[in-house]
């Protein structure tokens, strides 16, 4: 090789590498500023709380509440993010410094996801983007510790003050005693991931600290700067050095960094202070008890009331129960009848509220409402309904929107239709229970979503996964079965703890009728993971489960976690099977909160057709909900003497529909339910070798 070329071809090589590492370093300078908010408060304390809000979401932006015992022992914060999954709530502890176990998490709430972390140090973390948040809305985040045995509890709430909605995202088991909140304070707002030319702003107000005395006290001073080490050339921060800003705003502490914000006062730091009130202004908890026996005492709190922490409970002079219990609602106890029980909840602020009753007696609030689902789908409604509640003569019922709740209603019936609803707009739905001795918690929820253009979503009440090629049931419940339950946080995640199952992977449903087929619907996992979000995939159809032929569908997903809506020409089939080809990262894993089926039941409504039936069957009633009239179909495969009944949900005869001797043949036979109340109803086909019964929905 000529020398001279050598010596060109080197020093372009020497140019690149200096260009790269130049962009390089280009892109690690644009983040923008961590700038960080302490209050001086250097004593212990057992509880820390702080109210944040955000004015507005930038993608990649940590907004930290709380930070404490930095660089010692129960290190840890929390706080929201802006994160590209969604808006979560974050809650993590550093590893012990004196100890080698590890931490555990000992509760999580629904949606809430526990995994360690590394990085800036090593740990325990939680977050939970099920419940989410939404911009311009408080939210309290509080932390206590405690002890037990020679470990020390964490636990983290999270209180929507716009919905009056608490929750218990998590508690921690760290394995050193006597752990207390020692140091000051802190609070930050970070860009982690190079966008600092999108300005983020975050607002804190009601900051407080309770020493161990119970004696409470306001984050009225504080300190903010910023991080010097990041504004030097060549830092993350440098190119927006000069891009921060903090202050006093309507009675909030604000920080602010990144785009072009730029400081109100001069220098990096500077002191704030604030008149919040000497002690936070909660209300005191509510709760009721649902039952009492000799041998139990059940209560429930309303999820409007501050959580409970501990519970005492005693006899005259004798205290039978003393126990921290902060995510159960029963204990075992030994009473008589006739005992008078004194019952002393605390809840996670210290407040104290206290109840009496005679056991014998049942005065007693309702217990939370189970069995809530989604009967129907529409434009601009949805359906729900759940099982009738002891003791209850109303329910409440709730939506969520944007993440917020709101009560739409209240009902002595056992389903509710919501109405008046945005198009293709997913929805939650919950309900409670009420009667005049108190409200319970209200239930899990539900989701919901509502179709366009008059689309109908296919109920799944009749649906049976036939086949399935992988799931993970050790290292997490991944059942393939979750990807048709109607429930968002739960999905069917592919086998990867004890073997990997490797692409492509396939659902076989059958949907126990026959329907005219128009779309489907797939969402993926909503927790806040992403692996095994499908790229790929393929949907057939068969009419007998055996014969699926060519793909009616197939494509590309986006690549994200939002719901994926396909649309295609309307087909004929009873059975279904959705195959994923390949996953957006390149994983060997497949992953799926649900699979939602737009289209409507086919119903032959000539009488004695030519072709005869082969079986005798009776077809899920259509529309429904409905009101006031249904359409039910069924196939007799002899001639014979055939009834169809109708029942209330007591179990008593509203109607019979038919009585008589029928020919062979497919039948339909309508409904009109126009003096019936809404509510459950049953249908009953019978014959001397054959019944078979079915569910319907009025709601009027």
């Amino acid at each position: 090789m000529n020398i001279k070329n050598l010596k060109i071809n080197s020093l372009l090589i020497i140019l690149m590498l200096a260009l790269i590492i130049s962009n390089s370093s280009l892109i690690a300078q644009n983040s923008a500023l961590s700038v960080h908010l302490s209050a001086k408060d250097d004593y212990a304390g057992n509880i820390i709380m702080k109210t944040l809000k955000i004015p507005h979401k930038t993608l990649y932006t940590y907004y930290c509440a709380l930070m404490w015992n930095i660089g010692g022992e129960g290190g840890g914060y929390c706080g929201m993010q802006n994160h590209p999954s969604g808006n979560n709530f974050i809650f993590s502890i550093w590893d012990p410094i004196s100890s080698n176990e590890p931490i555990k998490a000992v509760y999580t709430g629904g949606g809430t996801q526990v995994e360690n972390f590394g990085g800036e140090g090593t740990g325990l973390k939680s977050w939970n983007f099920e419940l989410g948040w939404a911009e311009g809305n408080d939210y309290q985040l509080i932390s206590r510790c405690w002890d037990v045995g020679d470990h020390t509890y964490f636990g983290y709430w999270v209180h929507d003050i716009s919905s009056n909605n608490w929750t218990h995202l998590v508690t921690m088991d760290y394995p050193v005693k006597s752990i207390k909140f020692n140091t000051s304070t802190g609070s930050f707002l970070e860009d982690w991931s190079s966008t600092g030319q999108n300005a983020r702003k975050v607002f804190q107000k009601d900051g407080y600290k309770r020493r161990l005395n119970n004696i409470w006290e306001p984050f009225n001073d504080v300190n903010f700067n910023i991080n010097t080490n990041d504004i030097g050339a060549g830092q993350r921060s440098y190119n927006y050095r000069n891009n921060y800003d903090a202050g006093v705003e309507d009675g909030y502490y604000y920080m602010q960094s990144g785009g072009a914000t730029t400081p109100s006062f001069s220098g990096t730091s500077t002191n704030l202070t604030n008149a919040f009130p000497s002690s936070p202004e909660n209300e005191p908890m509510e709760f009721y008890i649902t039952n009492l026996t000799e041998n139990e005492l059940s209560w429930t709190v309303p999820n409007s009331s501050t959580p409970q922490f501990k519970i005492i409970v005693t006899i005259g002079n004798n205290v039978i129960v003393d126990s921290i219990i902060t995510d159960a609602n029963s204990v075992s106890i030994n009473a008589a009848e006739g005992n008078l029980l004194r019952v002393t909840i605390e809840d996670i602020m210290g407040n104290l509220t206290t109840k009496k009753m005679t056991l014998g007696t049942e005065d007693f609030a309702p217990k939370v409402p189970t069995g809530l689902k989604v009967d129907g789908f529409g434009s601009s409604d949805f359906s729900v309904s759940w099982d009738s509640i002891k003791y209850s003569n109303i329910y409440q019922v709730q939506i969520q929107e944007n993440f917020i709740w709101r009560t739409v209603d209240t009902t002595s019936e056992t389903s509710y239709k919501f109405t008046n609803l945005e198009g293709r707009t997913r929805y939650r739905a919950r309900v409670c229970a009420k009667n005049d001795f108190g409200i319970s918690a209200f239930s899990e929820y539900v989701f919901a979503i509502t179709t366009v253009n008059n689309e109908k979503i296919i109920s799944n009440e009749n649906w049976n996964l036939i086949y399935f090629d992988s799931e993970e049931k050790s290292g997490e419940d991944g059942a393939a079965k979750n990807a048709i339950d109607g429930d968002e946080s739960t999905y069917w995640h592919t086998a990867w703890s004890n073997s990997v199952a490797t692409y492509p992977h396939e659902l076989q449903i059958d949907l126990g009728s026959t329907y005219n087929l128009k779309g489907f619907k797939y969402l993926p996992r909503q927790d806040g993971g992403i692996n095994g979000t499908i790229k790929e995939y393929q949907l057939y159809v068969s009419s007998d489960g055996q014969e699926w032929g060519t793909p009616i569908s197939e494509g590309i997903f986006e690549a994200n976690t939002n719901l994926q809506e396909i649309v295609f020409s309307e087909v004929q089939a009873r059975y279904v099977k959705f195959k994923a080809l390949s996953e957006i990262n390149g994983g060997a894993w497949a992953s799926m909160a649900e699979l939602i089926l737009v289209g409507e039941i086919v119903l032959d409504v000539k009488e004695n057709n030519n072709e005869l039936p082969l079986k005798f069957e009776l077809n899920q009633a259509y529309p429904n909900p409905f009101n006031p009239t249904t359409t039910i179909g069924f196939s007799i495969p002899a001639s014979g003497k055939v009834n169809l009944t109708i029942y209330n949900s007591l179990g008593e005869i509203v109607g019979v529909i038919i009585n008589e001797q029928m020919q062979a043949g497919k039948h339909s036979r309508k409904w009109n339910a126009i003096n019936q109340p809404s509510g459950v109803y049953y249908f009953r086909l019978t014959n001397e070798n054959y019944s078979s019964a079915k569910k319907m929905i009025l709601v009027k």
